[in-house]
């Protein structure tokens, strides 16, 4: 379990020779005819770069003194002429000390081989551009030994630079990134993962489990910030997410838990913070759109079974979550909506659902349970309004009730009574295990007026019982109101 060093400034010495030409686009690099590639033992394996350059590229072989080939091909504008070439000669530079640190992440991910437990320290303030090509793992750690990817700050500080400035990896809005396939238990610490072009993400995470992400940022990407595609229980905390322009994190049939993270639209105006595809997010003490707002929404639900809980977010965006599919099944479910303790609110395919204390009833209870359908709240996809549980119920006949009123003034009509009811879930039966449900025949008639809904059953045990408030249209009302709380007698 060694811990190893990156310094993208180290390296052996200078080629020796003249008139070398990288050439943009091309793998083949050239003297004018006084080379030395072969005398000073360059081999494949080591790196290089022109002198000033601001990429490392490996030699993938050498031809002769006057000429080699790297991979990937040469990314930035020709260079003609240049006298003299950096080389790591990565046969002495092994990545164990800090004399010795590689010049390039790649030596620590692929190039060598990684056990459990490895900490790969990279040198804080330095910028690895990765232009071309793939970051790519190859081992695993293990729940008790990770493999830590660190750049280093002020408090861990090998290279006495005293500096917090993360480490970059720029992949300078071309088609590459870091892959994650099949590699668990990584950590990935103070790394900035900036412009690329990878419809899949700076960072890609695909069946690879229980990694963890801490103090990174996610920025300025064509597609995606991070992805995460088949993998589980990912951490992310106290990082940041901005001016990707289609969405920062795009999650896809995964578990996730986000910890302090702010998500931003940014100069970009990204379109999505959080997109997904079915899976388990939980969200603590996150922002979304609070500086800049994102241009769609903050949230997005699509395609698979998805749920979402946040505690103590705020969400600032002019839209916050759509579901755009009922094949979904996903919800977004928020404690302490915004920061106030208190404040939750649900979002469903079929409406949204809050926590409302200015509509009371007077006499009743402190707060009420506003239901908002959309168009999608029809029979066949009904928007449960609240769902209560009632322990130790006597085994004889039951009066319970709610009160609702529906809110908006001039409505088109009212629901019937197999659109808006109270139902009881009870036990029918004095030993097994077998329900039956209630339901009540009241109706609204008159818009901003308590209606009492009361249920009659018969439970056959001492059990609980399940109270559910059930919609199944959508008319002209804003809202429908619960008084929060459960009577056995009307008391309006």
């Amino acid at each position: 379990m060694p811990t190893l060093y990156i310094d993208n400034t180290n390296k052996t010495g200078d080629l020796t020779g003249a008139d070398w030409t990288f050439t943009n686009g091309s793998t083949a690099v050239a003297s004018a005819g006084n080379g030395t590639c072969q005398t000073d033992g360059l081999v494949a394996g080591d790196y290089v770069r022109p002198a000033g350059g601001t990429q490392w590229y490996k030699v993938a072989s050498v031809t002769n003194e006057d000429n080699f080939v790297i991979t990937p091909a040469f990314q930035q504008a020709t260079i003609a002429g240049t006298a003299t070439i950096n080389w790591q000669d990565v046969s002495v530079k092994n990545g164990t000390s800090i004399a010795n640190a590689w010049c390039h992440p790649a030596l620590a991910t692929t190039d060598t081989v990684r056990t459990a437990g490895d900490t790969i320290k990279m040198r804080a303030n330095q910028t690895h551009v990765m232009a071309g090509i793939d970051l790519i793992a190859d081992e695993d750690g293990t729940i008790s030994a990770m493999i830590e990817f660190k750049g280093c700050d002020s408090a861990d500080d090998p290279f006495s630079d005293a500096n917090d400035t993360h480490v970059m990896f720029d992949f300078s809005d071309t088609n590459f990134q870091c892959l994650w396939q099949d590699d668990h238990y990584w950590q990935f610490e103070n790394i900035d993962f900036i412009q690329s072009a990878d419809g899949d993400g700076a960072l890609y995470f695909l069946q690879s489990d229980l990694a963890k992400i801490i103090d990174c940022v996610f920025r300025d990407c064509g597609s995606t910030g991070l992805k995460v595609n088949s993998a589980a229980m990912l951490d992310i905390q106290d990082s940041s997410f901005y001016s990707n322009i289609t969405r920062s994190i795009y999650l896809s049939v995964s578990s996730l838990n986000l910890y302090n993270c702010i998500f931003n639209g940014g100069v970009e105006g990204t379109g999505v913070g959080i997109y997904a595809l079915g899976g388990l997010v939980f969200l603590y003490d996150c922002t979304f759109g609070v500086t800049t707002t994102h241009s769609a929404r903050d949230i997005g639900l699509d395609g698979a079974p998805m749920a979402m809980i946040a505690r103590r977010c705020i969400f600032d965006s002019a839209v916050v979550c759509v579901i755009t599919s009922q094949v979904a099944g996903g919800y977004l479910k928020a404690e302490d909506y915004d920061q106030v303790e208190g404040a939750h609110k649900s979002y469903y395919w079929n409406g949204i659902i809050d926590k409302e204390t200015t509509e009371v009833r007077s006499g009743g209870a402190l707060s009420s349970i506003k239901g908002t359908p959309n168009a999608n709240c029809v029979a066949n996809f009904p928007l449960t309004l609240m769902e209560w549980e009632e322990q130790a119920v006597p085994a004889s006949e039951q009066t319970r009730g709610v009160c609702i009123k529906q809110g908006l003034a001039d409505p088109t009509g009212f629901p019937t009574n197999t659109e808006l009811y109270l139902e009881a879930e009870y036990y029918d039966h004095a030993t097994n295990c077998t329900v039956t449900t209630a339901v009540s025949t009241a109706t609204i008639s008159i818009y901003d007026t308590w209606t009492w809904f009361p249920v009659t059953f018969t439970p056959a045990q001492v059990q609980k019982v399940r109270y559910r408030v059930i919609l199944k249209v959508k008319k002209s009302a804003e809202a429908y109101y619960i008084d929060n709380q459960l009577y056995d007698a009307d008391p309006i």
